[in-house]
């Protein structure tokens, strides 16, 4: 059985989720604004994205490591 395992910030949001079956180092990692909206997650050697808001918090875009919009 994979050992899998989840990491939280000082504010109780989700920080890292870790598993062997993830690939890559095995961790997903999550970054956040000021007002808790993710702003990024990456699965080292695997695959990053970006998240980008409007003025009102909607989620508009989400960019991949290369660049190209994959949402939005």
């Amino acid at each position: 059985m994979a050992t899998r395992g989840m990491h939280y910030d000082g504010l109780d949001r989700l920080s890292a989720a870790t598993s062997p079956r993830f690939g890559g180092d095995q961790t997903h990692r999550y970054t956040y604004d000021a007002l808790d909206n993710i702003t990024s997650s990456r699965l080292g050697g695997v695959r990053q994205h970006r998240y980008w808001y409007d003025a009102s918090n909607r989620l508009t875009s989400v960019v991949d490591g290369n660049g190209a919009t994959i949402a939005g």
